[in-house]
């Protein structure tokens, strides 16, 4: 089953390339590839590996993930599978994941130690109402 919306991932790198007014040369040249082997990649006749497409991206300055979706490119499964299978996370994501886990972390224990403090509380209160309903019943 294909998947037929949206714009190929090589015509979408050729349209944000050419927005960026840079050339196929120089494409090429900062990924050390020949100009033909990266006229190719824009053509759709060359595939291009994850790393390949990541390399790209941050030469567009474009986030790999925005351009996926931005893509929303025509692929069979089984590739996207492959695709999916191969994609790393990068150290900076890692870190960033790390401290949002933190956060989330110091909020728990936040939110923990409100609770316990409200527990605490109805406690003493319900023992002061258990005390001011037996001197109501003297």
């Amino acid at each position: 089953m294909k998947f037929t919306t949206g714009i190929k991932i090589n015509e979408a790198i050729k349209s944000e390339r050419i927005l960026r007014g840079l050339s196929q040369s120089d494409m090429s040249e900062s990924l050390g590839i020949t100009q033909n082997a990266y006229s190719k990649i824009e053509r759709g006749i060359s595939s291009i590996s994850l790393e390949r497409f990541i390399e790209i991206c941050k030469i567009l300055e474009i986030p790999s993930y925005g351009f996926l979706e931005y893509c929303k490119f025509a692929i069979n499964k089984e590739n996207y599978s492959k695709f999916v299978k191969r994609m790393t996370i990068t150290p900076e994501e890692i870190e960033e994941e790390a401290i949002y886990k933190k956060k989330l972390e110091d909020k728990v224990k936040t939110l923990s130690s409100t609770i316990d403090e409200k527990d605490r509380l109805i406690s003493i209160l319900v023992e002061k109402i258990k005390g001011l309903e037996q001197e109501l019943e003297k």
